[in-house]
């Protein structure tokens, strides 16, 4: 950048890449800047590329997605590194995101698009407060919060083809208000209130009820205490002893010359229980160990030690003719329904596939069953001879899930299975989810690094950081009364969309630290704001604290 656009010698545009990189708060910047992309994690890598934007001065930048696959912590990161370079640069930015938190803390002003038509345009506290747009209004209630569990409202149907756009206003067919003037004419986007403006008929909101005053629940803090009740009692249905993996890594020059091994304990000690009728969430940033444990649990990776016990034997140890009556019981949902479905097969032999191995079933009770399994997702049996490239991501998730129930599981183990949807048709799975639940009534391991998403959908709470659990307990409980300190700036660093709340003061600050040959003491320690000399020194054991509240800290 330096070089071609500013003319810079090789080592004036060195020195001023190390210069930038700091100044966007990338730590050890000469070490990190003679890294590869791969090398490095999420946060880095976007504050790598917003430091690249930068580098040629300029008085716009374009940010499309900047913080979607991104931890909550990275997040507030990267949204308080914009802020300060906007107020030290004189920066405009333009954000492009789906992720109405972000947009809440960072824009000043926000165009609302559907079917590639503005439909609102107003500040951003008039646009949360008081919408116009029905679109609008759907979006801000399709959004999980934290210390909420109601049922989330989705917006029905689906985006339309933008080549065959429906008439009038194109937002009519999945509009909860629609008037016959919609289905014919094309609403002009124009001011509805002083600097709001809005492409609609009939405004959502002209009777001045503030949206927020909606939200605001006077039994918030009963229902907070009501949900994620401590287990009654029932028999655990999977128990996971003592469960461990390490990863080999090539090592650097220095090791190789001290003949020292890099190992990543990706997985480390780790127990806890999964109970009948209980949803068990597993949260944590980026590199705690979360997709790895799901992986170890489902045997998609070889544990190095430990017990996973379920239905009375240790499914560990289990030879592997006996792996395929284990995958019938506990199946898995991934994260990225693009690449989780084999693309050159049809949705027809993608469920036939487990409902022919499983149950030997044939010619009518197998498309009985195609059937039943569609229906139980949302879809039809129109769907069937399609292949999954034909289908929106919200679409290929229900797939996903219903080749999951096919096997009727008794044990569902969901990866990140919503971080990659847009809001509404996240909002669409959450709810299937709970209604399966209940209907099938299978539990859930659910991994997700959305707070928010771990509140409404599970009763317990594990957190995860450095391959070790940090907490463990009812989530209602642990949302409301953290006990971890990370625990407690996890859920600090989350942001609300909304834009009257703060971004929280106490912010998790530095990258989550990688436990390559970790020595002894917390791993939380180099980022805690309460760690004491004993706290570097002293491995924390995870011990009952309250009834049901398991915290590994030396200060709680």
């Amino acid at each position: 950048m330096y070089r071609y656009h500013l003319g810079y010698s090789k080592q004036d545009a060195r020195d001023a890449a190390v210069d930038m990189l700091r100044r966007v708060g990338v730590p050890r910047p000469e070490e990190l800047s003679r890294r590869y992309p791969h090398e490095l994690s999420g946060g880095l890598r976007q504050r790598v590329a917003i430091a690249m934007a930068l580098a040629c001065g300029p008085k716009l930048v374009i940010a499309d997605e900047p913080t979607s696959a991104l931890d909550v912590t990275i997040q507030a990161q990267l949204l308080e590194l914009i802020k300060e370079l906007q107020g030290d640069h004189g920066l405009a930015t333009l954000l492009i995101s789906h992720d109405l938190g972000i947009v809440s803390k960072l824009a000043d002003t926000v165009m609302v698009m559907y079917a590639g038509r503005p439909v609102e345009y107003s500040s951003v506290k008039d646009l949360f407060d008081r919408p116009l747009h029905p679109y609008t209004e759907s979006l801000l209630y399709a959004r999980p919060r934290k210390g909420s569990q109601e049922s989330l409202r989705p917006i029905a149907g689906t985006i339309p083809n933008l080549l065959e756009l429906p008439s009038g206003c194109t937002f009519h067919p999945r509009c909860f208000k629609t008037q016959a003037l919609c289905t014919t004419e094309a609403p002009a986007l124009k001011e509805w209130r002083r600097g709001q403006l809005a492409a609609c008929h009939f405004p959502a909101e002209l009777k001045g009820i503030s949206l927020r005053e909606k939200y605001t629940d006077a039994t918030a803090a009963a229902k907070l205490a009501e949900h994620g009740n401590a287990p009654d009692g029932k028999e655990p249905l999977l128990r996971v002893k003592n469960l461990s993996k390490q990863f080999n890594l090539a090592p650097l020059f220095p090791d190789r010359l001290m003949g020292r091994l890099r190992s990543l304990h990706a997985v480390d000690d780790v127990s806890f229980v999964l109970s009948t009728e209980r949803t068990l969430g597993v949260v944590g940033e980026s590199g705690c160990g979360k997709t790895t444990l799901a992986k170890l649990i489902l045997r998609l990776v070889p544990a190095d030690e430990g017990e996973v016990w379920y239905s009375g034997r240790d499914i560990l140890r289990l030879p592997s003719g006996q792996v395929r009556a284990l995958r019938k019981e506990i199946q898995a949902v991934f994260q990225d329904p693009f690449s989780s479905l084999p693309p050159r097969m049809t949705v027809r032999q993608i469920l036939s596939r487990p409902l022919r191995i499983h149950f030997q079933m044939r010619g009518t009770e197998l498309q009985d069953r195609l059937a039943y399994l569609l229906t139980a997702v949302g879809m039809g049996t129109e769907h069937l001879d399609r292949y999954p490239h034909e289908f929106s991501g919200g679409q290929r998730q229900r797939l996903a899930i219903s080749r999951a129930l096919a096997s009727v599981p008794k044990v569902i183990i969901a990866d990140e299975p919503v971080s990659s949807l847009d809001v509404s048709v996240q909002a669409q799975v959450l709810n299937l989810f709970s209604e399966l639940r209940h209907n099938w009534g299978f539990n859930m391991i659910f991994v997700s690094h959305d707070l928010s998403v771990i509140y409404q959908i599970s009763e317990d709470v594990l957190v995860m950081y450095g391959g070790k659990i940090m907490e463990h307990g009812p989530t209602a409980e642990v949302f409301k009364d953290p006990l971890h300190p990370y625990t407690k700036l996890l859920i600090e660093a989350a942001l609300e969309p909304d834009p009257h709340t703060p971004v929280a003061a106490n912010r998790l600050k530095g990258e989550p630290m990688t436990p390559i040959n970790p020595v002894g003491g917390c791993r939380f320690a180099s980022r805690c704001p309460i760690a004491e000399d004993m706290c570097r020194d002293t491995t924390p054991q995870l011990e009952e604290k309250r009834p049901d509240r398991r915290v590994a800290c030396l200060k709680v």
